[in-house]
């Protein structure tokens, strides 16, 4: 939170009375208008913008990254075009360094940690994506990394009614 708050300040904002949701919050819109933008030809998405590259985004924050050839391949995901892995490399500040098939096939957790966490209940909590859908992909992909992610997040932001949800979604014996 140190940093966050450090940063928005460095930037002019009166953080007086925040919340460390509205500070994660700024922290967000600040992305978006920053890198985001870089890597969409129209606006940057909105967090209720249920598009590919939103949708990896959050999966791939869940899962610790995720290798979109092999979710492919494994029948978990669609298959993903050029631009819509360097759209959600963008979103998680992932390396858009390009190889022989242009953006990398593993899209990265969107990091520091917290702010990964906070990125996927908001996604969630403006009822754009299928929270559903997602989890049950995330659990099936990397049930250990998913786990340790629903850890933290359960620690973080135990108050969260979006949190819960996600513990409710999934029966664990369909793993």
């Amino acid at each position: 939170y140190a940093y966050f708050l450090g940063q928005e300040l460095a930037h002019g904002a009166n953080t007086r009375g925040w919340s460390s949701h509205k500070l994660l919050n700024a922290t967000l819109v600040r992305e978006q208008s920053k890198w985001w933008a870089a890597a969409f030809t129209h606006e940057p998405p909105i967090l209720e913008d249920n598009i590919p590259a939103t949708r990896l985004a959050v999966l791939a924050t869940m899962t610790d990254g995720i290798n979109c050839k092999k979710a492919y391949e494994s029948n978990l995901i669609s298959k993903i075009d050029k631009k819509d892995r360097q759209q959600a490399l963008a979103l998680t500040g992932g390396s858009m360094s390009k190889g022989i098939n242009g953006p990398a096939q593993i899209i990265p957790a969107m990091q520091p940690d917290l702010l990964g966490e906070w990125y996927v209940i908001a996604s969630f909590n403006a009822e754009g994506l299928p929270l559903e859908e997602l989890t049950a992909i995330a659990w099936r992909y990397a049930p250990e990394k998913m786990s340790s992610f629903m850890q933290r997040l359960s620690q973080d932001f135990r108050d969260i009614p979006k949190v819960k949800e996600m513990l409710d979604c999934i029966e664990l014996d369909q793993l």
